[in-house]
């Protein structure tokens, strides 16, 4: 047997946490990957029972999912430049904020609200480091080009990824400089960004100044963020599977596929029924007695 658990009033704390964390910056609740596995509706619901009202996905399928469930969404936003015309006219019928990362994003975007006679909402995305989605925010006069000729989309906010918030709090700053630079020049050049936002998870709690004008929160609803445990937060969720076959193993014994561990001693060990196949990550462990699963399964 295999299943599962989530701590509802973990989730919820966590959903208070970042809350209070965020003070007066709007919160946009992250739903990627199924609500990181919980469940998309489930996890929308909860949050929207917390007072969070805006959320980020990142495929177009979440967002026509989400438009099913008769939530009170203030915005949904779409992490993902979506170029593809027959989505964009599906996605153009709901309410739904884009990502533009490029001159072609922007022309796909216009093109399919021409059709259907929509004005568009959009945010721009802006690459300050991390290499993935984006206008390069050294070139902040290819983005207000964008501005100029693209009257027929609303654009209504304006954000970056950070590549290491949890980790690396210098490489965070310069990003946060560049970003900040990149949207002084746009609104010195007149143009309307909207709401700012580059602070994740990691960044809203270990590196504040980055809240602006909004913060999106994903792991952190799961408690999942390195240090998380020094702000409160709670890791939700457990797996729980019976015990296989219980084995005394002689020293010298390679365990698991690979062969990545080998007992140095005679050793007791348990064989569970949760693996990789079950979408359960497996990784070497770090104390006393590092052990990979004894099976594939």
């Amino acid at each position: 047997m295999r299943r599962y658990i989530v701590q509802k009033d973990l989730l919820e704390e966590n959903i208070r946490l970042v809350r209070q964390a965020a003070g007066e910056a709007l919160v946009y609740g992250v739903l990627k990957a199924n609500g990181y596995g919980l469940g998309l509706e489930p996890m929308a619901r909860i949050a929207v029972a917390r007072g969070i009202d805006r959320f980020a996905v990142t495929e177009p399928e979440d967002v026509l999912a989400m438009a099913g469930f008769g939530l009170p969404v203030t915005e949904l936003l779409l992490l993902r430049p979506v170029t593809d015309g027959e989505m964009l006219e599906r996605l153009l019928a709901l309410p739904v904020a884009f990502s533009i990362g490029s001159e072609e994003d922007a022309v796909a975007l216009s093109r399919a609200a021409q059709r259907l006679h929509i004005l568009p909402q959009a945010h721009i995305q802006v690459d300050t480091g991390l290499g993935r989605y984006g206008f390069q925010a050294g070139r902040p006069e290819r983005i207000g080009r964008i501005y100029d000729q693209f009257r027929d989309i609303c654009f209504t906010g304006i954000y970056t990824h950070f590549a290491a918030a949890g980790s690396n709090h210098g490489l965070t700053g310069r990003q946060l400089a560049r970003f900040q630079g990149t949207v002084q020049s746009l609104e010195r050049a007149g143009c309307a960004v909207g709401i700012r936002h580059c602070a994740s998870s990691a960044a809203m709690f270990h590196c504040p100044e980055s809240r602006m004008d909004a913060v999106r929160a994903g792991s952190a609803l799961l408690g999942r963020i390195p240090g998380g445990e020094r702000f409160g937060l709670k890791p939700v969720g457990a797996c729980e599977a019976t015990i296989d076959e219980i084995s005394t193993l002689p020293a010298g014994m390679p365990v698991g596929y690979s062969a990545l561990f080998h007992t140095n001693h005679e050793l007791r060990t348990a064989t569970v029924c949760a693996g990789t196949i079950h979408g359960v990550g497996m990784e070497v462990g770090c104390g006393k007695n590092p052990l990979t699963p004894a099976s594939g399964r």
